[in-house]
């Protein structure tokens, strides 16, 4: 098992909707994840690589997170780093390729290394997603290992805080994000009728499993905006009506 099988929803029901983005059903969302897979496997990516994606909040950083996820180890990264940051956590994650959006955050692809692919994610017509390769790596042939992951793989790295030092690196397999994602489905009792207004940063472990996976794991719909605006809030609820949200304090504040 991994964290494909949590999409729950009905092949023709909504599962993300982003402002000025088509809506993606279910069905959508799974044929795209399944094809981009094959395309990084393609670009000699498979499991056991770390991927960094660097990318704002949106529907597209959903879609790239769960296959990078699935093709191998998905490391988010915080698009507002500086050069040097970039450079710190490529090296301490040995990150493989990066997978980033057309003419964004420069700084993220001026600081990989040659050794890294350098892939961007294109936006199609209908909302899904295609990426292309546009500078390999070192190693651009077929992987000897692009298996389906199972439950022990590790499906994302997320560092710590770095508040008292040096950051570290925390792997999270599949079957722990399973498990977290489930846990809350049962504290909220979320069902596939509930739609949630995802504030949290996706690079941010309560963003990815409290609101994206929780989400999807209970059939239900992701409304995913650029980010958080307060300014925007109460009029990203008129329109979308959600009836649930999870968001740090200092955005309440």
């Amino acid at each position: 098992m991994n964290i494909l099988d949590l999409l729950a929803g009905k092949p023709e029901a909504p599962a993300l909707l982003a402002p000025n983005y088509p809506t993606l059903t279910y069905q959508q969302l799974q044929d795209n994840i399944a094809n981009l897979v094959q395309q990084l496997h393609t670009f000699g990516l498979g499991q056991g690589d770390r991927l960094a994606i660097v990318m704002t909040n949106g529907a597209p950083m959903v879609i790239t997170f769960l296959a990078a996820a699935l093709c191998g180890t998905a490391a988010p990264l915080n698009p507002k780093y500086k050069q040097e940051e970039f450079s710190f956590y490529y090296e301490d994650i040995q990150a493989k390729a990066l997978i980033t959006l057309p003419d964004t955050v420069e700084m993220a692809i001026a600081a990989a290394p040659t050794i890294m692919s350098v892939i961007v994610a294109q936006i199609q017509s209908d909302g899904t997603l295609i990426f292309n390769c546009v500078r390999p790596g070192v190693n651009n042939t077929m992987p000897s290992d692009a298996a389906v992951p199972n439950s022990d793989a590790v499906a994302m790295i997320l560092h710590t805080s770095g508040t008292t030092s040096r950051p570290k690196r925390v792997p999270i397999r599949h079957r722990n994000l399973i498990a977290s994602a489930q846990n809350i489905i049962g504290v909220y009792q979320l069902t596939a009728n509930d739609v949630n207004l995802c504030l949290m940063p996706l690079f941010h472990i309560h963003g990815l499993v409290g609101c994206l996976l929780s989400t999807f794991a209970s059939g239900g719909t992701l409304v995913c905006p650029a980010g958080f605006n307060a300014l925007e809030f109460w009029k990203l609820v008129e329109n979308y009506r959600p009836t649930w949200y999870s968001a740090a304090p200092t955005m309440h504040q």
